[in-house]
């Protein structure tokens, strides 16, 4: 046979071949290697955020758990707080006209003398209950001395201690929360000249009517002074309320205003007009208009319209004017 001589494409045999295919696979091993190494390298990076990613993420899982409990805190203020208040309210209505003379089934003669005389009551006693029949004939709630939160957080209206009492010569004055705990006040925007605001005691019914509405700051004070009418001017120009003795029985109602931001008080004046001895009925006032007929004419024991006669029951110092 004749020799065999390797010309330049063939492919290498033998030893020398051997040695080139061990050496090509370790350098491409260690290029996999290395290529490996700094793919980790970069997705430990990509992967590390930066500081400020994290605390981005940090506050925007603050801001969804404040969020939260906001919304909790809107739900109990408003929703919650009211239904205690309410069912608060309705049981303290009972447990005063309980206490109170029975009522006959009728509307009662108004009376336009001065009313019976009133005197005070301990702080957190009751004085008696005051009905706002433009907000609903079953609108009613408790008045009780002080204007403090535990007095005011319970629906109550709380009487301002160092004004009039109910009927008195001077300025009957009292606070109330507008949105929450019962809400008493939360349509007081609704109300007008002349609508009635009834004060129910032992022994009578105390009709007042509203003679003016205003929006005030806290700070003035006045509305609630023995004549504010008189005090206003005074009080605008100097700070000052004049020492000058009343002549009229009002009524004052101080609650929070607009809703939800309070920074003003919204202000319910009103003037006595007439009363009504418990014993002769009651005021045609909180009788609604289609049963008037029938209570005019008088009904026997156990056939009153509603729940009037006698068992109304509701449906559910100012730091200037006080924070309600």
């Amino acid at each position: 046979m004749g020799n065999h001589h390797a010309q330049p494409g063939d492919l290498m045999t033998g030893p020398v071949a051997a040695s080139s295919t061990e050496l090509l696979a370790d350098e491409s091993l260690a290029d996999a290697a290395s290529i490996g190494v700094v793919q980790e390298e970069d997705q430990r990076k990509r992967r590390k955020p930066s500081f400020f990613v994290r605390l981005i993420g940090v506050v925007g899982e603050l801001l969804l758990t404040a969020g939260v409990v906001l919304g909790l805190f809107i739900v109990w203020q408003l929703w919650w707080t009211n239904f205690i208040g309410g069912e608060h309210q309705r049981q303290q209505v009972v447990q005063a006209q309980e206490q109170f003379e029975a009522v006959p089934t009728k509307i009662g003669e108004p009376r336009f003398t001065d009313p019976p005389e009133y005197g005070a009551q301990p702080y957190g006693g009751t004085y008696g209950v005051i009905h706002i029949p433009a907000f609903g004939y079953d609108h009613a709630s408790v008045i009780q001395e002080g204007v403090g939160t535990d007095v005011l957080d319970q629906g109550s209206f709380g009487h301002y201690e160092e004004t009039a009492y109910p009927g008195q010569i001077g300025n009957f004055s009292m606070a109330v929360h507008r949105e929450i705990y019962g809400a008493r006040m939360l349509h007081v925007d609704e109300l007008l000249e002349g609508d009635a605001i009834v004060v129910e005691m032992e022994d009578s019914w105390l009709v007042y009517k509203i003679v003016d509405l205003e929006i005030v700051l806290p700070t003035d004070v006045y509305v609630i002074a023995p004549d504010p009418f008189k005090a206003k001017e005074p009080f605008k120009q100097n700070g000052m309320i004049p020492g000058e003795a009343p002549t009229r029985r009002l009524l004052t109602i101080t609650t929070c205003h607009p809703p939800m931001v309070s920074d003003h008080r919204y202000i319910v004046h009103a003037e006595f007009d007439h009363w009504v001895a418990r014993e002769d009925g009651m005021p045609e006032e909180l009788v609604p208009p289609e049963d008037r007929g029938d209570f005019a004419a008088g009904l026997p024991a156990g056939e009153t319209p509603g729940a009037l006669a006698s068992g109304v029951t509701v449906a559910g110092q100012l730091e200037g004017v006080r924070e309600f």
